[in-house]
């Protein structure tokens, strides 16, 4: 595959729908005075050569009943590395996983209903085979937390 460099347009657009995916591609296009198959075009391309990963939506996880968002850093055997976090990345509360350096070998980020089903995570998580130890942070309030990036 040819390596696919973006322009001002691409930046422009992957900006509008990093804002908001729900706008049609003739929306877009008379946001930025051009065609609506020249928006067509352009999008497919960034979604072809990886620009794009998905378009979704983002839910309201406390609306959904997940109140409790933790972050989860985890040891493990380095023999063992790669498939324990192939056991953590299947856990489905895990929204999550990050390989990391320093005095952890992971760290994930969980969203649980309460308390008890935290407990419930962790318990799951030291249970599998390579996981050494845990430690947890429970998120007390969020500053930022959006999946953007404003180019």
């Amino acid at each position: 595959m040819s390596r696919y460099i973006i322009d001002d347009l691409d930046r422009k657009i992957l900006n509008i729908l990093q804002d908001n995916a729900d706008l049609t591609y003739a929306e877009i296009a008379k946001m930025l005075n051009v065609s609506p198959s020249t928006i067509h075009l352009r999008i497919k391309r960034l979604k072809e050569h990886g620009y794009i990963k998905s378009i979704i939506a983002i839910v309201d996880r406390t609306r959904l009943g997940y109140n409790i968002m933790a972050f989860i850093f985890v040891k493990t055997d380095p023999k063992k590395h790669n498939q324990a976090l192939e056991h953590i990345a299947k856990i489905k509360e895990i929204v999550e996983l990050h390989d990391i350096t320093g005095e952890y070998s992971a760290v994930a980020k969980a969203f649980a209903i309460d308390n008890e089903h935290l407990a419930k995570i962790l318990d799951v998580i030291g249970q599998i085979d390579g996981v050494l130890s845990t430690s947890t942070s429970l998120v007390m309030r969020s500053i930022k937390e959006l999946p953007l990036i404003k180019l």
